[in-house]
């Protein structure tokens, strides 16, 4: 049910700001972003929304939390698309982790076309006396508005 909740949450703020933003990107997938708009010669882009972490415990029982983040995404050569280097900032259960990662993103030019993104995020920090796992899948089909 929580993850329901969190999914209308983030698909109605992305429709808020997506009529702001004509050219933002929703990323929907292993987590929910919303991405700003790209500017030529601009070399990066913002995005929040929600992410998961999975808490890795001495003897198992992990578990996965879903919470609010935030990331920077760094294009190389000036284009919304190929190689991105990544800074995320998450807050899950009252604790903070970092997470820096690589993305390969596919965006067409035409905003009617699916866009994808992959890549691995490392996250730093620890949640509930458990380290977190060592990487996380970045998995996601976007939607331009």
């Amino acid at each position: 049910m929580r993850l329901i909740a969190v999914f209308v949450f983030s698909a109605l703020v992305a429709a808020g700001f997506a009529q702001s933003s004509p050219q933002g990107t929703f990323w929907l997938g292993t987590s929910l972003m919303y991405e700003t708009p790209w500017q030529p010669g601009q070399s990066h882009t913002f995005g929040f929304g929600f992410a998961p972490v999975v808490v890795d415990r001495p003897g198992g029982n992990n578990s996965a939390r879903i919470g609010i983040a935030a990331e920077a995404d760094f294009y190389q050569d000036n284009q919304p698309r190929g190689l991105a280097l990544v800074g995320r900032i998450g807050f899950v259960s009252g604790g903070i982790y970092g997470a820096p990662g690589v993305y390969y993103v596919s965006r067409p030019r035409d905003t009617k076309d699916i866009a994808f993104r992959v890549g691995a995020l490392v996250p730093l920090g620890s949640l509930d006396n458990g380290d977190l796992l060592p990487w996380i899948l970045e998995l996601g089909v976007g939607f331009r508005f």
